[in-house]
């Protein structure tokens, strides 16, 4: 099965999930956030960069406000030029925020308060292979552009439905493979 292949049948597996199942979705976020937050790469961040996520995906409201709460210093991306992210200070959940062209909610950009330099950063995808930890993202290479000049931890969220581990796929020059999956 291509990528692409995969990436399609696993979207329509999260988005079933999220619709009709969201007690079972909530339950395994709980699980997993229960994991991050006693994980090594969580306890040693006092910089964090976190998504804010989609419907369909692995929700991190919670997480933001986890994070705020423990003091971490918490930075959210925004999509740039060239498909690159920024990320931007994320201050509250009151904080004003754009939606993206591509339907995302975004901080404004301000270069002064960019920081690409973060202790940890969660990376979202669409599915993850667990044996080896290489990620499917939603197709457009915006963090593993990211993550191939970042230098510190990278932890991605996985719910059931995106365990892709028995599937195979060819990895391209621009795959980069995840530090640490977390799943149920």
């Amino acid at each position: 099965m291509s990528k692409q292949e995969i990436r399609e049948k696993t979207i329509l597996k999260m988005a079933d999930l999220a619709k009709n199942k969201p007690l079972e979705k909530k339950r395994q976020e709980l699980v997993i956030i229960d994991k991050l937050l006693r994980s090594e790469e969580w306890q040693m961040a006092s910089s964090v960069g976190l998504t804010i996520s989609q419907s369909i995906e692995f929700s991190t409201n919670e997480l933001l406000l986890t994070a705020l709460e423990q003091k971490k210093r918490v930075y959210v991306p925004k999509t740039m030029p060239k498909k690159q992210l920024a990320f931007l200070p994320y201050l509250s959940a009151e904080q004003e925020l754009i939606k993206s062209s591509y339907g995302l909610l975004e901080p404004s950009y301000d270069k002064a308060l960019e920081n690409n330099e973060l202790d940890l950063v969660i990376v979202p995808g669409v599915g993850f292979n667990l044996n080896n930890n290489q990620r499917i993202g939603f197709g457009g290479g915006y963090y593993d552009r990211f993550i191939a000049k970042y230098q510190s931890k990278t932890v991605s969220l996985c719910l059931d439905v995106q365990n892709v581990t028995s599937e195979q796929w060819l990895d391209n020059q621009f795959d980069i493979k995840i530090n640490k999956i977390l799943t149920v």
